[in-house]
Formats: C-alpha cells, structure tokens, sequence
C-alpha cells in the first residue's frame, strides 16, 4: 500500500489514489493511507442485505471518489506528499546532482577513486588521503567534505 501510494504522489505518476475503501476497521493500510492524506472509507458488508447490494454501495462509493472536487484532490495530495517527500526518487537525485555540482565548483577539490570496494579521497590540502571501506551495496552519494 505504501509503495502504491507513494508512486501515485510522484510527479508524472500514471494513476492517482483518491481513496482506499475496506471492509476491515482495523486494516493497517486504511491508517496508513488516512496518514499520508488519503481518502478513506469502511464498507461493512454486514450492513447489507445481500452481496448485490454492498457492491453497488461499492460501486456507488467509488463513483463519489472519482467525483472528489478537485480542490480537495489538491489537498490531499499536497498532504501526501509532504508525508513522503523525503523519501522519494526525485528528491535524492535532486540532492545528489546538487552535492556533485558543489563539489565540482570546490576549488581544489579532492578527488575519490574505487578500487576493489575501497573509496581512497585524495585532497590536495592535508590529510592526503582518507581510506573507507564502502559497503557492496552503496547507494547513496559521499559527500567529499564529510570525508576531510
């Protein structure tokens, strides 16, 4: 559910969520979903008299969701993402491209070389050299001043 929701918030998503219907009161995705800003609503099938008539209250309830004014579509979804912005996509490359042109621009700035797993920073300016051990699976960016 997070993962669905937080892709549907990223500019150029191709689906928005306008709401998450269950027939569960306790289902942890309706919390998570009213956390970020969603929508939500229980559907208890017991309230029915039969299953024809809860799914055309579900059919119903989906058609007012896709109905949501659209000023309120834009609350929600600036709710939602600023529940998740600091975790998406976007905004990692954002600060990786931004921590790589600083370092581009430092004058005298060091330089990092891999070799076998190792990052060696080579600084024109003492100490020469710093040695740290990277893991396999490094995804983030290193940022040559926290280096020195």
């Amino acid at each position: 559910m997070r993962a669905l929701i937080e892709r549907s918030a990223e500019p150029g998503s191709p689906y928005a969520i306008c709401k998450v219907f269950s027939d569960q009161p306790e289902a942890p995705g309706l919390a998570l979903a009213a956390a970020m800003g969603v929508a939500t609503q229980i559907l208890d099938p017991r309230e029915y008299p039969d299953r024809a008539a809860y799914d055309g209250a579900l059919a119903d309830a989906i058609a007012q969701a896709l109905k949501m004014p659209l000023a309120e579509r834009q609350q929600r979804w600036r709710a939602l993402w600023a529940a998740i912005e600091h975790r998406s996509p976007a905004v990692w490359g954002r600060s990786f491209v931004a921590t790589l042109m600083r370092a581009t621009m430092m004058p005298n700035r060091p330089t990092l070389r891999v070799v076998g797993g190792f990052a060696t920073m080579q600084s024109p300016v003492p100490p020469s050299s710093t040695r740290i051990e990277l893991p396999p699976d490094l995804a983030l960016p290193i940022d040559p001043r926290r280096l020195n």
